[in-house]
C-alpha cells in the first residue's frame, strides 16, 4: 500500500527526546536469596533533542523476577529551558541474548508527563512509549515517542 496522511484528528507519534542517564546509587534487596527482589536507585543524566530536552534526575523502584525480567516503576524530573517536566514511567527491562552491542537489557516503557510550563502543557495529555538499552555498568539510553491526541 502507498503511504498516506493520517486522517484529521488521528493521534500522531513524535520523538520527544532521547534520555541518557546513569545510576550513582543503586541498592537491591533479595529477601529470598534468589533472583526475586526489589531495588531503589537514583539517576542523573540529560535528555537530548525534542521538547523534553534538559537535565534529568530520577528515582527508580524496580522489581526483579525469577525469569530475569525487571518490572520498572520510576519517577523523573527534567529541568529544561521551558521549565520543569515531571515524568512517571513503567515497563520492562528484558535481558538481551548474547549482549548485543554491549547491551545487557532492552527497555520497553510507557510514560506520562506533568508540567506547568505554558508552551509544554500538551505533554500533560501525552502518552509516551520508550525504547532503549541498558549497558554495563548501568548506563541507560532511551528514546521517548509521544502519542498525542489533538486538542
Amino acid at each position: 500500500t502507498e503511504p498516506s496522511n493520517p486522517p484529521a484528528g488521528a493521534p500522531m507519534l513524535e520523538l520527544l527526546g532521547t534520555a541518557r542517564w546513569e545510576y550513582p546509587d543503586y541498592e537491591a534487596v533479595r529477601p529470598f536469596g534468589d533472583k526475586v527482589g526489589v531495588g531503589f536507585a537514583s539517576s542523573t543524566g540529560y535528555v537530548y533533542g525534542g521538547v523534553l530536552e534538559g537535565a534529568w534526575r530520577g528515582w527508580h523502584y524496580p522489581t526483579y523476577l525469577r525469569n530475569g525480567l525487571y518490572q520498572l516503576d520510576a519517577h523523573g524530573e527534567i529541568c529544561g529551558p521551558a521549565g520543569v517536566i515531571l515524568n512517571r514511567h513503567g515497563g520492562l527491562a528484558t535481558p538481551t541474548a548474547g549482549r548485543s552491542r554491549g547491551a545487557i537489557y532492552q527497555l520497553a516503557q510507557h510514560a506520562t508527563f506533568v508540567t506547568e510550563a505554558p508552551e509544554l502543557t500538551r505533554l500533560n495529555r501525552t502518552l509516551a512509549l520508550g525504547v532503549g538499552l541498558v549497558r554495563a555498568p548501568g548506563l541507560v539510553t532511551i528514546s521517548y515517542y509521544g502519542l498525542s491526541v489533538p486538542a
